[in-house]
């Protein structure tokens, strides 16, 4: 089947809709738009996941300033003992490359920074870091929306 008789037996319609992607994803100079990791539509204080802190995945968030990265949400012990969540997909480019540095979270693709409680730290950060609620009971550690 020719490319024109495929386009005609699914209609006009369908062939808007599937080329419509196509070309729109291809302009440039457009920003991408901030994509929210799981949980963003879940009310308020939903238990996204645990995390067992006796476990060996666990081990860096042992240490003041060690962090993980579980299910697009980067997790970090801070300087001061406190739990601490954000998203791994930065606000400037929609990057999953934040992480947690010198007691702030850092995107290592163009170096926006942002505060613990997700305010931007220079320019790259303006738009701010989605953050999530930690709850520590004995050793599990409960990542909330």
């Amino acid at each position: 089947m020719k490319r024109n008789e495929f386009l005609k037996s699914i209609g006009t319609g369908a062939a808007f809709i599937l080329t419509t992607g196509c070309l729109g994803g291809c302009s440039k100079g457009e920003d991408i738009p901030f994509i929210a990791p799981n949980g963003s539509n879940l009310p308020s204080n939903t238990v996204l996941f645990t995390i067992d802190l006796s476990s060996e995945e666990a081990d860096n968030l042992l240490k003041e300033g060690g962090f993980i990265i579980q299910d697009d949400i980067v997790i970090a012990k801070s300087l001061s003992g406190a739990y601490v969540a954000a998203t791994v997909i930065c606000t400037h480019e929609s990057r999953k490359e934040v992480t947690f540095q010198k007691n702030e979270f850092l995107c290592t693709a163009h170096g926006a920074r942002f505060d613990q409680s997700g305010n931007g730290l220079n320019d790259f950060g303006k738009k701010g870091l989605k953050i999530y609620q930690t709850l520590l009971n004995e050793n599990v550690l409960t990542i909330l929306t």
